[in-house]
């Protein structure tokens, strides 16, 4: 939504002209969501290659030297306050069930659990999809107004949608909404207003005529 409202608003300023607007809008939305959606499935896929990577080192180091993992796994106990006694109480469980000891170290060693295994295609369409969504509820006013109230309807929209967004998140992530909401907006009314002045200057150097 930022981004295309920047967008937008810029051409919108800069052109005066409906239809480049709706033009610009749809190149920008459909390009942006299917690289937007490309490059989250490569971070996605690289960040699960260097996990799996690292899994697979602990699961070697398990199967080679299993008297120093653990050990190793002795001493992560050790270090959060646990007596030989106890430790030995809950060694049984995992000296012999390596899959046991290989989540444990996963979780201890290299900080990582099963959550950090992300599926690249659901990343990828979860942000084709809102991209794609979000854009054109940026738009959906230069479908039925004209541009001198298209623009003004398409600004106040998508801040309105922004701030709901965040809002949203505040509520999830269990942080102030309003202040989540807030930041959100602000955030989201810099980045239009650059796209406004870019517009701007745009408009007063480049002759009408070829817009």
């Amino acid at each position: 939504m930022v981004s295309t409202l920047g967008v937008v608003t810029g051409i919108a300023i800069g052109s005066e002209s409906k239809w480049i607007v709706l033009l610009a809008a749809f190149v920008v939305i459909f390009v942006e969501s299917l690289s937007m959606a490309a490059g989250s499935y490569l971070s996605a896929k690289s960040e699960t290659e260097a996990l799996h990577a690292e899994i697979e080192e602990e699961k070697r180091q398990i199967r080679e030297h299993h008297a120093e993992e653990m050990e190793e796994w002795r001493d992560f106990y050790r270090e959060r306050g646990l007596d030989e006694d106890d430790i030995a109480k809950i060694e049984d469980h995992y000296k012999h069930n390596e899959d046991l000891l290989l989540e444990d170290m996963m979780h201890k060693e290299l900080g990582i659990t099963t959550r950090f295994l992300r599926n690249p295609g659901e990343n990828a369409f979860f942000m084709l999809v809102s991209y794609f969504v979000g854009g054109l509820a940026t738009v959906a006013s230069y479908f039925v107004l004209p541009l001198s109230w298209a623009l003004p309807v398409s600004i106040v929209l998508t801040f309105v949608l922004l701030f709901v967004v965040g809002f949203a998140k505040g509520k999830f992530v269990n942080v102030s909404p309003w202040k989540s909401g807030l930041e959100m907006l602000l955030i989201s009314l810099a980045a239009a207003g650059v796209g406004f002045l870019v517009g701007k200057a745009f408009g007063a150097i480049i002759p009408q005529e070829l817009l």
